[in-house]
């Protein structure tokens, strides 16, 4: 799955909330994954790697492998 995020300045660090999906029920949170993004900022992409899931807790839930690509926006164009 491809997602396209804009990311404000000065962020530093990419929090992936992680659910399951119920049918019947209401979808539970697994845990959040904290990414670094001075690695894509200063490559401009990352290779697969894996981030540790965990609960509000600290225990530790699974992994997510995640990949990312930063593309800076063009700057803006103003006519005088």
């Amino acid at each position: 799955m491809f997602e396209t995020l804009t990311i404000s300045e000065g962020t530093t660090e990419l929090k992936i909330k992680v659910m399951d999906e119920d049918l019947l029920t209401a979808d539970d949170e697994l845990g959040v994954a904290s990414i670094p993004l001075h690695t894509v900022f200063e490559l401009w992409k990352t290779a697969v790697t894996s981030y540790n899931v965990l609960k509000t807790s600290g225990k530790y839930q699974g992994e997510i492998r995640v990949s990312l690509t930063f593309e800076p926006e063009a700057p803006a164009y103003h006519a005088s």
